[in-house]
């Protein structure tokens, strides 16, 4: 900061010492956290699973999630009301899912065995 404003006064005589006082604290860019903005938070349960896997959210509203295979092709549209919706995967291969919540793009992966 200070080379910097070495170099500039060289080409002007703007005092720059008014801005120090907001570059005092140092921040390591590896700290900081971002925040997911999320409405809805879905888990899967049981993961990994073979038949029915249960769908639940914390909020009692009308749901539109897609089924997405590893591949990132959608495989079935899920609507449901409520906290909970048992969803049967017993006819899918073997392989990593996801299900993405349409209004938060929310993702929640899955093992089918």
């Amino acid at each position: 900061m200070h080379w910097a404003r070495a170099l500039v006064s060289e080409y002007d005589d703007i005092d720059y010492t008014q801005y120090d006082e907001s570059c005092e604290t140092e921040t390591d860019s590896r700290s900081r956290k971002s925040t997911i903005y999320k409405i809805k938070d879905l888990s899967i349960t049981p993961n990994p699973a073979s038949g029915v896997i249960t769908i639940k959210s914390n909020f009692d509203e009308e749901h539109d999630l897609l089924l997405i295979g590893i591949d990132g092709r959608v495989i079935d549209k899920i609507n449901f009301n409520g906290y909970s919706y048992n969803y049967d995967i017993s006819e899918y291969n073997s392989g990593i899912y996801f299900i993405k919540d349409v209004s938060t793009s929310e993702l929640v992966k899955f093992i089918k065995l």
